[in-house]
């Protein structure tokens, strides 16, 4: 059952704008990198080095966009965040929450009625008040009514 306290869905940013800008930077100078030496080596790219490096390139790109596009969700059915892994926790299956994270990447740890331990980011100031909220009405030890 949903905390009597978040009377509204919040929605925001997994990760804070610092990670974003961080990823953003990693992967100029990947391709960067990549530039350089296909300028300076440029067998590296024909026949199977071109594979590689287009399967290296796919998976950085597909990090990346998880990276920027990942959000947290609360609402009614539960706690899901998107992203890469992508987590979902239904109400019901909370047993206990705590925070965890520095203050501007506050993380709730959560822990199922099956024994599961998940872990949401959260970096906004409604989603840092929103974990508060879960994490003080799901306290460890709590005796779970499931």
């Amino acid at each position: 059952m949903r905390p009597d306290t978040l009377q509204e869905d919040v929605i925001g940013q997994a990760n804070p704008a610092w990670q974003r800008l961080f990823a953003t930077a990693t992967v100029l100078v990947a391709l960067a990198g990549l530039a350089r030496l296909y300028w300076t080596t440029p067998q590296a790219f024909q026949g199977n080095g071109a594979w590689f490096v287009t399967a290296v390139l796919g998976a950085l790109l597909a990090s990346y966009w998880f990276v920027l596009s990942a959000s947290t969700r609360i609402d009614g059915e539960g706690i899901r965040q998107t992203g890469l892994p992508e987590r979902h926790v239904r109400w019901e299956e909370i047993s206990a929450a705590q925070l965890g994270g520095f203050s501007f990447a506050r993380r709730l740890r959560v822990r199922t009625v099956g024994g599961r331990r998940l872990t949401f980011a959260g970096a906004t100031p409604a989603l840092h008040a929103a974990f508060e909220k879960i994490a003080a009405a799901y306290p460890p030890g709590r005796r779970s009514t499931a």
